[in-house]
């Protein structure tokens, strides 16, 4: 039972949020990525009209995983900032 205890109080590992983030961004990527795939198939079948939509989105995407890790970055700095 005192191990258990102990388990549970042990500071987080220092790694534990870059994991957190590279879960958190395949999460995303994944989510937008079916959802661009719902929309193509919905949109056209040509293969030359999919592929300009493809690397449009693929930018669209990139810019949304930026935007977002921006806001985790200052999140886990703000946390970080308010403890020390």
């Amino acid at each position: 039972m005192h191990r258990i205890w102990v388990r549970r109080r042990r500071k987080p590992c220092t790694a534990r949020p870059q994991e957190e983030e590279r879960q958190a961004v395949s999460k995303i990527r994944r989510a937008v990525s079916m959802k661009i795939a719902v929309e193509d198939s919905k949109k056209c079948n040509i293969s030359a009209v999919r592929k300009k939509a493809e690397d449009s989105q693929s930018e669209e995407l990139g810019e949304l995983v930026r935007r977002y890790m921006r806001k985790v970055f200052h999140t886990w700095a703000d946390k970080d900032l308010g403890q020390s």
